[in-house]
């Protein structure tokens, strides 16, 4: 059985930057899996080509997709101040009468 040497190779485009992302042993199948690849709107474009051992790629198919906007999300980095006072004030509720400071010592005091 002779083999042809021919692969292809389906690429996805993110931003400027192009990467194998399989490769196929058919022209129609890579085609195939490229266009799904496009629809998912997870990529900026699609491209195909034939790879036979050669330095130069010869392009087979190509297109430009719309990629869905990624969902801005806005986490806090810290805790927000009133849960650090709150901490803070329990902390200090906890400590407080075990350090003699109750209301009967400051009422004698005066």
């Amino acid at each position: 059985m002779l083999t042809s040497g021919v692969k292809y190779n389906v690429e996805v485009r993110d931003g400027d930057r192009w990467t194998v992302y399989t490769d196929a042993p058919a022209k129609g199948a890579a085609i195939q899996q490229a266009q799904k690849l496009l629809s998912t709107g997870q990529f900026d474009g699609a491209k195909v080509t034939e790879d036979r051992g050669q330095s130069q790629e010869i392009l087979v198919w190509q297109e430009e997709g719309k990629r869905a906007a990624k969902a801005l999300s806005i986490v806090p980095s810290r805790k927000p101040i009133s849960a650090v006072l709150w901490t803070i004030f329990i902390s200090w509720i906890r400590v407080w009468p075990s350090a003699g400071c109750c209301a009967s010592t400051w009422t004698n005091r005066f």
